[in-house]
């Protein structure tokens, strides 16, 4: 189906539905940038970019790798709603290449990433669903976190860790570095960064409850947590607590134990500041 650019907008505002591809050609750049503009418009919106309902891909690298634009397809927008794929300079050499990716594809296998609102109750709910094809061949969904340095430091995901397909929900962390899994809870409305670690598996597996109670409880803006300090000092006649004020101790032989909900221990000597010993 070809279509002059006079018969363009006619066109525009009646595209036949199994229309899915859109091949924009000729000699006036400014012409086909227009005529895309208008496309774009017409199938995701005015403001389809900022919404992530639009790609732009290079000619040369799908070349390089054909499975960016097979997976640019198969992937449904961040929204859950249509998205536009442009791919820029192509030519005539590049039509029987692109034709092996589109034919390749099949919609049901299309993967989703659904953001829904329930306005009736004011619940968020938000969908990952893997590959739609209900053929039982393990597809899982990936929920992936990278570092600085393109690590994939953390994951949840489903599966096993055997490959096989047993619909187990697993939150993994892996590296040299990280102090494994914590789970935290807070009594206040001042942020989820806020919260206080309760229970924290070590990347050696361990199992940690952080907790404490009587001497070891302090409060503060309103909530109480544990007080990961213990203060041993030389006894003088004026009081039997160890005072630390702004300016330091006013006591001699001052030192602090401090310990950690990751298992460190560490003691202090005060000697103008805090020297670890």
């Amino acid at each position: 189906m070809i279509i002059s650019d006079h018969k363009f907008q006619e066109f525009i505002n009646n595209i036949p539905f199994e229309k899915k591809v859109f091949l924009l050609h000729g000699t006036l750049n400014s012409k086909i940038w227009y005529f895309r503009k208008l496309l774009e418009n017409k199938l995701v919106g005015p403001r389809a970019l900022e919404q992530m309902k639009l790609v732009f891909i290079d000619r040369s690298l799908i070349h390089k790798d054909k499975n960016i634009l097979f997976n640019e397809i198969k992937t449904r927008s961040f929204f859950g709603d249509k998205k536009v794929i442009v791919v820029n300079d192509v030519t005539d050499k590049d039509s029987t290449f692109i034709k092996e990716i589109l034919e390749s594809f099949d919609p049901e296998e299309s993967e989703d990433i659904e953001v829904t609102a329930n306005t009736s109750d004011g619940n968020d709910i938000t969908i990952i669903d893997q590959i739609s094809d209900n053929n039982d061949e393990g597809d899982n969904a990936f929920i992936i976190f990278k570092l600085d340095g393109n690590y994939e430091h953390s994951a949840i995901w489903t599966g096993n860790y055997g490959g096989s397909n047993d619909n187990s929900l697993n939150i993994t962390n892996a590296g040299v570095f990280n102090r494994g899994i914590s789970f935290g809870t807070s009594g206040t409305n001042n942020g989820w960064e806020t919260a206080t670690e309760r229970m924290r598996i070590a990347k050696n597996g361990d199992i940690t409850f952080y907790g404490a109670s009587d001497m070891f409880l302090i409060t503060e803006g309103g909530e109480t947590m544990a007080n990961e300090n213990l203060f041993i000092c030389q006894k003088d006649t004026s009081d039997d607590d160890c005072k630390l004020t702004s300016a330091g101790p006013t006591q001699s032989n001052f030192f602090r134990i401090e310990w950690s909900r990751f298992g460190s221990i560490n003691l202090y000597k005060w000697a103008g500041d805090w020297v670890t010993q």
